[in-house]
C-alpha cells in the first residue's frame, strides 16, 4: 500500500485527513502518542480539536489511555487490530503490550518525526532489535530522500551502526538529508555522536579496504577455529588496528550482508556530497522530557510492601542464600524431597512478587486496561 492508500483507508474508519495522517504515522513507527504530538503534528492549538480526536479514539474502542505519574497527563496506545489491518500492519508490533522503556523511546521517535516536517516516510523505521538503531526513511516534497536517526543510546558501537545504516540507504540517492535527532537525556552525548558523523560520513578510506576485508575474513575464520595458531601475531595486529567502534560495527554488518557494506568505507561520495550540497546533516535536539510519562500500569496486584504501602521501614527482608541448601541436612527434622521443593517454591514466588513490586514503581509493561462489557458493546 501507498502512504496515500493508507491515509484513505483510515479516513474512511470516520476520520478526517489529517486525522488518519497522523493515525498513520503512529501506527507504523511508535504505536503509541500524546496530545501535545497531534497538536503539533497538525499545526493547531492544543485544545477542543485535539480533545476531541482522542475521546473519539477511545470511545470507539481505537486506543487505550493510561494516566502518567502524578496525573501530569495521559498516554494513548493504539492498539486495536482493525486499524492496523486497514492499513496492511494487522501484526504490527506496535499494537501489542509494550515495556515502560519501549513506550518513552517510541514516544521520542514520534517527536522526530513531527519535528521534521514536509516528509513522507516508508511503511516503518528501521529498527535493529538488539542493536537499538531507530532510523527512519522517507522523501520530502521535492523528492529528496530524507534519514532521521534517533539516538537511542549513547554507546559508541550503537550510534556507528546507526549510522552506517544512514549511509547504505543515502548512498544510491543523488540528493539526500540525514537529520540526526537528540531527546533532552542525551544531549550530552551530542560530542560523541558528531564525532562519529565525522568519521563516517567525511573520512573514507579506500587504501585500506582490501586490508579491512582480509581481517574480516580472518576474525570470521578465526572465531570458527579455521586458522593456524601461527597467524595470532598477525590477527593481533589487524585487531589493534580496526578495534574502533566504527570498524566493530562494520564487521557486523558485513556478516550479515558481505562485501556490499564495505562501500560505506571505499566510497568518497558521501563525502563530495557534503561539500557539493547535495548531501546534508543536520541536527535537531528535543526539548521534551519524558520522565513524567511512566504509565500507571493495569497489571495483576501482588501485595503492597514497604515504601509503596506508605511505610517508611523496608521492605521485608529476603532469605540468605544458605537457605535452600541447608533446608533438610538436620537429622531429626529432615523434610522429604517433596517439602524442600515446596519451600523452594514459595521463595521463588516471594523473590518474584517483590521483583514485580519494584516494576510497578519503575513503571513496568504497558498493558490493556480492563474495559466494562457495556464500555466494550458501546465502542464496537
Amino acid at each position: 500500500m501507498t502512504p496515500e492508500d493508507r491515509v484513505k483507508a483510515i479516513a474512511e474508519l470516520g476520520f478526517t485527513e489529517r486525522q488518519a495522517r497522523f493515525l498513520v504515522t503512529v501506527m507504523l513507527h511508535s504505536g503509541v502518542c500524546l496530545l501535545r504530538q497531534y497538536s503539533a503534528f497538525a499545526g493547531i492549538v492544543h485544545g477542543q480539536k485535539t480533545r476531541k480526536c482522542f475521546d473519539k479514539l477511545v470511545r470507539c474502542g481505537y486506543a487505550s489511555a493510561y494516566r502518567c505519574r502524578h496525573n501530569r497527563g495521559q498516554v494513548y496506545h493504539v492498539d486495536r487490530k482493525p486499524l492496523y489491518r486497514a492499513i496492511g500492519e494487522a501484526e504490527s508490533r506496535f499494537r501489542r503490550p509494550m515495556s515502560a522503556a519501549a513506550v518513552l523511546e517510541n514516544l521520542t521517535v514520534l517527536d522526530a518525526l513531527v519535528a521534521t516536517p514536509g516528509g513522507s516516510w516508508l511503511t516503518r523505521d528501521y529498527h535493529g532489535g538488539r542493536t537499538r538503531e531507530r532510523v527512519v526513511i522517507g522523501a520530502d516534497a521535492n523528492g529528496r530522500r530524507r534519514v532521521v536517526y534517533v539516538v537511542t543510546s549513547a554507546w559508541p558501537l550503537d550510534i556507528h551502526r546507526a549510522l552506517q545504516a544512514c549511509l547504505l540507504r543515502s548512498l544510491t540517492q543523488p540528493e539526500w538529508t540525514v537529520r540526526v535527532v537528540i531527546p533532552r537525556q542525551f544531549e550530552t552525548a551530542r560530542t560523541l555522536v558528531e564525532d562519529a558523523v565525522r568519521q563516517e560520513f567525511t573520512s573514507p578510506a579506500p587504501l585500506f579496504t582490501k586490508d579491512i576485508a582480509s581481517y574480516f575474513q580472518h576474525r570470521r575464520a578465526r572465531g570458527r577455529g579455521e586458522v593456524a595458531t601461527n597467524d595470532a601475531e598477525r590477527h593481533d595486529e589487524a585487531r589493534f588496528a580496526f578495534g574502533a567502534p566504527r570498524y566493530q560495527a562494520l564487521y557486523q554488518r558485513w556478516l550479515k550482508h558481505g562485501d556490499a557494506v564495505l562501500e560505506v568505507i571505499s566510497s568518497s561520495a558521501t563525502a563530495d556530497a557534503l561539500r557539493s550540497g547535495a548531501g546534508r546533516v543536520e541536527y535537531h535536539v528535543l526539548p521534551f522530557s519524558y520522565r513524567h510519562l511512566s504509565p500507571i500500569l493495569d497489571a495483576p496486584s501482588v501485595p503492597e510492601m514497604g515504601a509503596e504501602d506508605g511505610d517508611d521501614g523496608g521492605t521485608a527482608p529476603r532469605p540468605p542464600l544458605t537457605y535452600l541448601r541447608d533446608v533438610g541436612r538436620g537429622p531429626i527434622e529432615r523434610p522429604g524431597r517433596a517439602s524442600a521443593r515446596r519451600i523452594q517454591r514459595a521463595v521463588s514466588r516471594a523473590l518474584a512478587a517483590t521483583r514485580r513490586a519494584e516494576r510497578r514503581k519503575r513503571g513496568g509493561v504497558l498493558c490493556r486496561p480492563r474495559t466494562p462489557a457495556s464500555e466494550t458493546a458501546d465502542g464496537a
